[in-house]
């Protein structure tokens, strides 16, 4: 199964050093993807079809054996061999891009001790947190029928992951309510990170209606407003407008 020859963002590049294997749709992916709209650095984009399996064929295994997106290659850089950097998981990609670019305006420098250790806080609670809410209740949304579940176990499944979501979603709510953003007065990539997870469910082209929303976290019902609005937007999100609008 091989993989396509990728796209150059923006079309006018004519080259690009960083390639990423990922997917529109893929919320890891889209948080790189966008963060590199808005850093305004050319890429070449490389589709992996996860709902195909490409994602577990051996041609991509060889980028990433966990079979895992989004990937990072960069051939600027060389390792001891002569290789590019390759790169996994979203959040070290994402600081790696801040540092690389110097855009230390997106995520606080290594100078910057204490502030740069509250974001890698967030990066790592992410995965436990809000990520959560792709694994426990999208996933099921899209494949729950490919899995064999029948409607009532969907439904359950997703109850079930908005009602174990209420503790951190409190927490970050109240978060919220002193900061204008996860990190303080300025977005970052914690915002990106975050945001690629939780507005996918607003507005709810799923289902998601009642107490399955966000109506009763009034600060990340704000936040959001305000991450809408960052540099980018529409274009990291057009895929997926795409794609939920098939769904109304």
């Amino acid at each position: 199964m091989s993989l396509p020859e990728g796209k150059l963002y923006p079309s006018d590049a004519k080259e690009a050093d960083i390639t990423i294997y990922g997917n529109w749709i893929s919320q890891p992916s889209r948080a790189v993807l966008w963060t590199l709209l808005i850093f305004k650095v050319p890429f070449r984009m490389v589709t992996v079809a996860v709902n195909k399996g490409v994602h577990r064929s051996k041609e991509f295994r060889s980028i990433n054996p966990y079979a895992q997106i989004p990937v990072l290659v960069d051939t600027s850089v060389k390792n001891d061999k002569g290789e590019p950097l390759t790169l996994f998981e979203s959040g070290a990609i994402l600081t790696y891009l801040a540092d690389k670019y110097k855009r230390h305006d997106w995520f606080p420098p290594a100078s910057d001790v204490v502030r740069r250790a509250k974001a890698n806080e967030y990066l790592h609670l992410h995965h436990s947190t809000t990520r959560n809410l792709t694994r426990d209740i999208m996933r099921m949304v899209f494949f729950g029928k490919l899995m064999g579940k029948t409607e009532e176990q969907i439904e359950q499944a997703k109850a079930k992951g908005w009602k174990s979501a209420q503790k951190w979603l409190q927490i970050l709510d109240k978060r919220l309510e002193s900061n204008q953003f996860i990190l303080g007065d300025k977005p970052t990539l914690c915002d990106i990170h975050a945001y690629c997870e939780l507005g996918q469910f607003e507005p709810a082209p799923f289902g998601f209606d009642g107490p399955e929303s966000f109506k009763q976290y009034k600060n990340i019902q704000r936040w959001m407003q305000e991450v809408r609005k960052l540099p980018a937007y529409n274009e990291a999100h057009a895929p997926l407008q795409k794609l939920t609008s098939s769904k109304l």
